[in-house]
């Protein structure tokens, strides 16, 4: 029980907290509190990230417009303390498959074709293994 309440407690805070920095849900560069979007690149393959998203989609394809302020990843590294990253994106011919962790524990691993993909501010998101065909 007093597990329970102290989550919830937990939870209202992160609420009230994304509630008074006045951002829209889309709108990425602010972590809230201590938790900040990050991505963990277990993989031998640099990726990139984006810092700031415009969309309420979680999925845009190849080519679009909405992420922004894209930065490079390298192989075996981490996002973490870059501040709040916003996507990740899965390249051409590419299958990534991604761990998700959040606030609330694990999201499931995700199976996921190439294009750019919206994490939110409580995720981390672990890029376990890749393949990638012809490329």
């Amino acid at each position: 029980m007093k597990k329970a309440f102290m989550r919830s407690a937990a939870a209202i805070a992160v609420l009230t907290g994304a509630t008074l920095t006045g951002a829209p849900a889309a709108n990425a560069g602010a972590c809230v509190g201590s938790m900040c979007g990050t991505v963990d690149n277990q993989t031998s393959l640099g990726i990139r990230v984006a810092m700031n998203w415009c969309s309420d989609s979680r999925y845009e394809p190849l080519g679009s417009s909405c992420p922004s302020q894209i930065r490079g990843l390298s192989p075996h590294s981490s996002t973490n303390g870059w501040g709040d990253v916003d996507a990740y994106e899965v390249p051409y011919r590419c299958t990534f498959w991604v761990d998700i962790h959040n606030f609330w524990g694990w999201e499931g691993t995700k199976v996921q074709g190439a294009g750019w993909y919206k994490i939110d501010t409580d995720d981390v998101a672990y890029i376990r293994s890749y393949e990638c065909r012809g490329v």
